[in-house]
């Protein structure tokens, strides 16, 4: 009698070990493992399988260790449909000197963190634009697309000309909409704001800044045309 399978496990999807959070542990001590006992003494699992999966998701090698459940994307296309195409850059633009193009104000920390590097030349690359509708933060945000980051980049100067060119995707009254950018082997994230005039801003961030945005206000994506998350 072939043994049943133990329990739906997923490999983490950026190859980086993650422990099960408070919450999913929470919910497999209450709901998963009481089935698993019954299952146990009915003879239908096997010991070993067993061990080596919780033993897995011990050292976090393993998520979603519970049945699949139905969560709502933390992020919508709002631009499918739409060819929204940033012309080919040469790469020498940065964002520190961009400041004729962000007359509010372009962030100490594009220098401070040693961000005023060119980058490469670029073709015309089709984007898409994507809302937030759940709350995250960066890593959560852009992990929702199950591509490697690198996919997810622009360079600076990509940013520079969607800025000039694409200005309609914007929201007003100061919602952020966010670009995946890379200096250095490190990631970042910069942050266009458009005030209620046609005049914007620019703020930077390390990827791995743990801020939760609120999915309420809808704060944008821009990222090179990939699979939808």
């Amino acid at each position: 009698m072939r043994k049943e399978t133990v329990m739906t496990t997923y490999v983490v999807p950026d190859g980086m070990k993650r422990k099960p959070t408070a919450e999913e542990w929470e919910t497999l001590l209450e709901s998963r493992i009481p089935e698993l006992i019954r299952r146990a003494k009915a003879g239908n699992l096997d010991p070993d399988a067993l061990n080596s999966t919780m033993q897995k998701v011990i050292e976090g090698e393993l998520i979603g260790v519970l049945p699949a459940q139905t969560k709502p994307p933390i992020l919508r296309l709002i631009s499918n449909g739409k060819n929204i195409v940033i012309r080919a850059t040469s790469g020498e633009w940065t964002i520190a000197q961009a400041t004729d193009v962000f007359l509010l104000g372009v962030d100490p920390d594009f220098t401070t963190l040693g961000l005023d590097v060119p980058g490469e030349a670029k073709p015309e690359t089709p984007v898409e634009v994507y809302e937030m509708t759940e709350d995250g933060n960066f890593k959560t945000i852009f992990g929702s697309f199950g591509h490697e980051l690198d996919e997810l980049c622009l360079t600076q100067e990509q940013v520079i000309a969607f800025v000039e060119d694409h200005k309609d995707w914007f929201r007003k009254h100061g919602f952020g909409t966010f670009f995946l950018f890379k200096v250095a082997g490190k990631f970042s994230v910069a942050d266009v704001r458009l005030g209620d005039s046609i005049r914007l801003s620019i703020d930077a961030y390390r990827f791995w800044h743990d801020f939760v945005w609120g999915g309420g206000y809808h704060h944008r994506l821009v990222v090179p045309r990939v699979s939808k998350p």
